[in-house]
Protein backbone atom coordinates (compact mmCIF):
# COMPACT_ATOMS: atom_id res chain seq x y z
CA UNK A 1 0.00 0.00 0.00
CA UNK A 2 2.86 2.34 0.84
CA UNK A 3 4.38 1.60 -2.56
CA UNK A 4 1.19 2.71 -4.34
CA UNK A 5 0.97 5.88 -2.25
CA UNK A 6 4.60 6.69 -2.95
CA UNK A 7 4.14 6.14 -6.69
CA UNK A 8 1.23 8.60 -6.64
CA UNK A 9 3.38 11.17 -4.84
CA UNK A 10 6.18 10.71 -7.37
CA UNK A 11 3.71 11.16 -10.25
CA UNK A 12 2.81 14.59 -8.90
CA UNK A 13 6.53 15.44 -8.74
CA UNK A 14 7.76 15.94 -12.28
CA UNK A 15 11.42 15.63 -11.23
CA UNK A 16 11.24 11.86 -10.86
CA UNK A 17 11.79 9.97 -14.12
CA UNK A 18 11.76 6.35 -12.87
CA UNK A 19 8.68 6.16 -10.66
CA UNK A 20 8.59 2.41 -10.01
CA UNK A 21 12.28 2.03 -9.25
CA UNK A 22 12.42 5.13 -7.05
CA UNK A 23 9.35 4.08 -5.08
CA UNK A 24 10.52 0.49 -4.62
CA UNK A 25 14.00 1.64 -3.51
CA UNK A 26 12.43 4.00 -0.98
CA UNK A 27 10.24 1.20 0.39
CA UNK A 28 13.24 -1.14 0.58
CA UNK A 29 15.19 1.46 2.57
CA UNK A 30 12.22 1.92 4.92
CA UNK A 31 12.32 -1.84 5.52
CA UNK A 32 15.90 -1.51 6.76
CA UNK A 33 17.70 -2.57 3.61
CA UNK A 34 20.67 -0.23 3.17
CA UNK A 35 21.11 -0.72 -0.56
CA UNK A 36 17.81 -2.48 -1.09
CA UNK A 37 18.24 -3.23 -4.78
CA UNK A 38 17.23 -6.88 -4.44
CA UNK A 39 14.07 -6.04 -2.50
CA UNK A 40 13.34 -3.17 -4.88
CA UNK A 41 13.46 -5.52 -7.88
CA UNK A 42 11.24 -7.97 -6.02
CA UNK A 43 8.69 -5.21 -5.32
CA UNK A 44 8.69 -4.28 -9.03
CA UNK A 45 8.20 -7.94 -9.98
CA UNK A 46 5.24 -8.19 -7.59
CA UNK A 47 3.74 -5.04 -9.10
CA UNK A 48 4.15 -6.31 -12.66
CA UNK A 49 2.64 -9.68 -11.78
CA UNK A 50 -0.28 -7.98 -10.03
CA UNK A 51 -0.99 -5.79 -13.06
CA UNK A 52 -0.69 -8.72 -15.48
CA UNK A 53 -2.64 -11.39 -13.55
CA UNK A 54 -4.79 -9.40 -11.14
CA UNK A 55 -3.35 -11.19 -8.12
CA UNK A 56 -0.12 -11.33 -6.15
CA UNK A 57 2.50 -14.02 -6.59
CA UNK A 58 2.03 -16.98 -4.25
CA UNK A 59 4.02 -16.72 -1.09
CA UNK A 60 6.94 -19.13 -0.89
CA UNK A 61 5.59 -20.54 2.36
CA UNK A 62 2.28 -21.51 0.68
CA UNK A 63 4.07 -23.40 -2.09
CA UNK A 64 6.49 -24.91 0.42
CA UNK A 65 3.61 -26.12 2.60
CA UNK A 66 2.02 -27.88 -0.39
CA UNK A 67 5.36 -29.43 -1.31
CA UNK A 68 5.94 -30.71 2.22
CA UNK A 69 2.44 -32.21 2.39
CA UNK A 70 3.09 -34.10 -0.84
CA UNK A 71 6.54 -35.34 0.16
CA UNK A 72 5.41 -36.53 3.60
CA UNK A 73 2.63 -38.59 2.01
CA UNK A 74 5.11 -40.45 -0.23
CA UNK A 75 6.83 -43.68 0.75
CA UNK A 76 10.54 -43.39 1.42
CA UNK A 77 12.52 -44.13 -1.73
CA UNK A 78 9.55 -43.71 -4.06
CA UNK A 79 9.96 -39.99 -4.79
CA UNK A 80 11.10 -39.18 -8.31
CA UNK A 81 11.86 -35.80 -9.81
CA UNK A 82 9.34 -36.31 -12.60
CA UNK A 83 6.50 -37.28 -10.24
CA UNK A 84 7.30 -34.35 -7.95
CA UNK A 85 7.44 -31.98 -10.93
CA UNK A 86 4.06 -33.17 -12.25
CA UNK A 87 2.46 -32.96 -8.81
CA UNK A 88 3.73 -29.41 -8.35
CA UNK A 89 2.49 -28.23 -11.75
CA UNK A 90 -0.81 -30.12 -11.80
CA UNK A 91 -1.93 -30.00 -8.16
CA UNK A 92 0.06 -27.76 -5.78
CA UNK A 93 0.34 -24.55 -7.84
CA UNK A 94 -3.22 -24.72 -9.32
CA UNK A 95 -4.57 -25.26 -5.78
CA UNK A 96 -3.18 -21.81 -4.93
CA UNK A 97 -5.23 -20.33 -7.77
CA UNK A 98 -2.52 -20.04 -10.41
CA UNK A 99 -2.91 -21.49 -13.87
CA UNK A 100 -1.46 -20.92 -17.30
CA UNK A 101 1.96 -20.82 -18.83
CA UNK A 102 3.48 -18.64 -16.10
CA UNK A 103 2.28 -20.94 -13.31
CA UNK A 104 4.54 -23.91 -14.00
CA UNK A 105 8.03 -24.88 -12.95
CA UNK A 106 10.61 -26.68 -15.04
CA UNK A 107 11.83 -30.18 -14.23
CA UNK A 108 15.30 -28.96 -13.26
CA UNK A 109 13.64 -26.49 -10.83
CA UNK A 110 11.84 -29.42 -9.20
CA UNK A 111 15.16 -31.28 -8.96
CA UNK A 112 16.78 -28.24 -7.29
CA UNK A 113 13.90 -27.91 -4.84
CA UNK A 114 14.26 -31.56 -3.83
CA UNK A 115 18.00 -31.12 -3.38
CA UNK A 116 17.48 -28.00 -1.21
CA UNK A 117 14.97 -29.93 0.90
CA UNK A 118 17.61 -32.56 1.63
CA UNK A 119 16.72 -35.24 -0.89
CA UNK A 120 19.44 -36.80 -2.97
CA UNK A 121 19.39 -38.75 -6.19
CA UNK A 122 20.39 -42.38 -5.70
CA UNK A 123 20.05 -45.47 -7.83
CA UNK A 124 17.85 -48.10 -6.30
CA UNK A 125 19.17 -51.55 -7.03
CA UNK A 126 17.05 -54.61 -6.66
CA UNK A 127 18.95 -57.73 -5.90
CA UNK A 128 18.63 -61.06 -4.21
CA UNK A 129 20.44 -61.46 -0.94
CA UNK A 130 21.81 -64.94 -0.54
CA UNK A 131 23.10 -66.03 2.82
CA UNK A 132 26.38 -67.77 2.00
CA UNK A 133 26.62 -69.40 5.42
CA UNK A 134 23.94 -71.94 4.63
CA UNK A 135 25.40 -73.32 1.39
CA UNK A 136 26.27 -77.05 1.40
CA UNK A 137 30.03 -76.59 1.00
CA UNK A 138 30.17 -74.12 3.90
CA UNK A 139 28.14 -76.43 6.13
CA UNK A 140 30.46 -79.34 5.25
CA UNK A 141 33.56 -77.29 6.04
CA UNK A 142 32.00 -76.24 9.36
CA UNK A 143 31.33 -79.88 10.32
CA UNK A 144 34.90 -80.93 9.49
CA UNK A 145 36.26 -77.96 11.47
CA UNK A 146 34.17 -78.92 14.49
CA UNK A 147 35.42 -82.55 14.27
CA UNK A 148 39.02 -81.36 14.20
CA UNK A 149 38.43 -79.11 17.17
CA UNK A 150 36.79 -81.93 19.11
CA UNK A 151 39.86 -84.14 18.57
Amino acid sequence: MQYVKLCECYKCNNHCSRLCLSASLAIARCCGKVRGTSLAHQICAYKNHLLKHGQLLPFKKDVLLGVHKYLVAQALGSITTKDFWQQTNEVIIPALGYTGKDAIILEWTARNWLWKLGYSCVKVRKGLYHNGHEQPDVMEARKSFLKEMAM
